[in-house]
């Protein structure tokens, strides 16, 4: 299974990221930061993006190709 997960970083979403590393089933996640995660993990990839209300949809989206899953914080 291939999971997009945004806030990797923080306290709830580091959690939530360090249990997909270590679920079987997770083959790859795919986290949007501001900074690069901390865990080591050959499943986990991060992309870095300065200002999420500016930002380049292919640089984003082409890293996404059948996620299975993925999570979403409405910010408004």
């Amino acid at each position: 299974m291939k999971v997009i997960l945004t806030g990797g970083t923080g306290f709830v979403g580091f959690e939530v990221l360090r249990q997909l590393a270590d679920d079987p089933a997770v083959t790859k996640v795919t986290c949007l930061v501001r900074w690069p995660v901390e865990i080591e993990s050959p499943k986990v990839e991060s992309v870095a993006l300065d200002d999420f209300t500016q930002y380049n949809d292919e640089l984003v989206f082409g890293q996404f190709v059948d996620p299975d899953g993925a999570t979403h914080r409405r910010t408004s």
